[in-house]
């Protein structure tokens, strides 16, 4: 999306086409499960809605025991709509029952532009 200022000039008008933070900034839009959330079935999938089409192959979520020290990453199989908006993660093998799990994103969309701000 791009914005559009008009500057008024001797002979006219001076059109500036301005990048919105939309385009320049790709973020994620939700997540499913919420942040916080409890009660969570240790294999159900995390979902993330990104703001604009992603690269999928730089981008990437790392999934983390909470409760143990590190290394203390979990896997999950990945999947993206044919879009490049919604990364799909599904825990393999589910994630550790009772156990606060953190993620962490990285990447860019399909311009290059860094996702931001970082998220967990």
């Amino acid at each position: 999306m791009l914005k559009i200022i008009a500057i008024p000039v001797a002979l006219g008008l001076l059109l500036l086409a301005i990048p919105s933070r939309a385009q320049t900034v790709p973020i994620i839009v939700t997540n499913v499960p919420a942040n916080g959330a409890t009660d969570v079935p240790p294999s159900e999938p995390v979902v993330l809605t990104f703001s604009v089409p992603m690269n999928t192959s730089a981008t990437t979520v790392q999934f983390f025991n909470s409760s143990v020290p590190p290394p203390n990453g979990l896997t999950v199989i990945r999947s993206w709509n044919s879009e490049g908006t919604r990364l799909t993660n599904t825990p393999n093998p589910p994630f550790p029952e009772g156990k606060a799990i953190t993620w962490f994103a990285t990447g860019m969309d399909r311009q290059g532009h860094p996702l931001g701000p970082p998220f967990t």
